[in-house]
Order: structure tokens, then sequence, then C-alpha cells
């Protein structure tokens, strides 16, 4: 009844991690068969027009024809390739703000945790996998909104020292006040 991506899609909210990836497998299934049947009604559209103008009779019936024969192949492959693009920045858009999402409940976690986070800490608090917790804390740290500490047993300890000074907004001077 539904298609396979439609599953996919619905499996988000059970999985996130790995029905994601199945979520993507399915979309870029049927990005390639679309890309194809919009690039082959897109040809056929050309051909027509081009067979068209090799006949050279300009009559009504035949702008008519030309119009059913070549607009609608054309109109449907340039609405198929339109929507790609659109699904393609959707997935993007989603992508983006799933992670910030992620980035904020990490801050929030950190919070909680005496400013101090590992890797296994935040797979266990999140439900993500240990791939993408490293990865989203080593952008924060990046971006320097956390610090790479080393435990002496080797364990990595991502350090948001800028919660530390929450408590201190309150007393907060103007820049030029001094």
């Amino acid at each position: 009844m539904f298609s396979g991506w439609w599953r996919a899609a619905s499996a988000v909210t059970l999985l996130p991690a790995e029905a994601l990836d199945v979520r993507r497998r399915a979309f870029s299934r049927g990005n390639v068969g679309s890309t194809i049947a919009g690039i082959a009604l897109c040809l056929i559209a050309a051909f027509m027009v081009l067979g068209f103008a090799q006949v050279g009779s300009f009559s009504i019936a035949a702008l008519i024809a030309l119009a059913i024969g070549a607009g609608i192949p054309g109109a449907a492959g340039a609405a198929l390739l339109l929507d790609l693009k659109r699904r393609k920045h959707l997935t993007e858009r989603k992508s983006a703000l799933r992670r910030q999402t992620i980035e904020s409940e990490i801050l929030r976690l950190a919070a909680r945790s005496e400013n101090k986070l590992t890797v296994i800490e935040v797979v266990s608090d999140l439900a993500i996998s240990p791939e993408e917790a490293s990865s989203v804390l080593d952008s924060l740290a990046a971006r320097e909104l956390a610090e790479l500490q080393v435990t002496d047993s080797g364990v990595l300890v991502y350090d948001f020292r800028d919660l530390r000074h929450l408590s201190e907004k309150d007393s907060a001077t103007g820049l030029l006040d001094a």
C-alpha cells in the first residue's frame, strides 16, 4: 500500500540513528529513478520539438499536437527534476536541524553534568551513535564551545568552560562602560 520510502520515513520516530540511514538509502534510490525519469521526459520533449521543427508545418492542429506531445512530457520532466531539488533542500534542512538539536541537548546535558562530558555519556543520554556523538562534540570543540581534555587513563573529556560562568551574566556590564 505504501511505498518503501514512506515506511522508512515513518521509522525515524522509532530508532533515530538507524532509521535515518534507512531513510537516506530509500530516498537515494528514489532520487536516481526520478532523475532518470525526469531527464528522459525532457529528452522526449526535446526530440518532439526537433521533429516538429523539421516538419515545418505550423498549422493550429500541429501546434496543439506539439503542445500535447512535447509540452506534457517536458513539463512532467521539469516537475520531477524540480521536486528532486526541493526534496534535497528539505533533507539538508532536516539534517541541519537535527544536528542543531543534538548540539543543544549536549549543552543541556553538560550543564547538568558539571560542565564535563564524555562520548559515552552523550551516547547513553541522547541515544545516538558513538560516531555521531564524537562528531558533534568535536564540532563544538572546534568552534571553541568546549575544550578537549584527556584523563590519566586516556578517556577524552569535553569541558564546557563557558557554562561555569552563566551565573555571572546578571552582573555583566557594557563593553564601553568599563
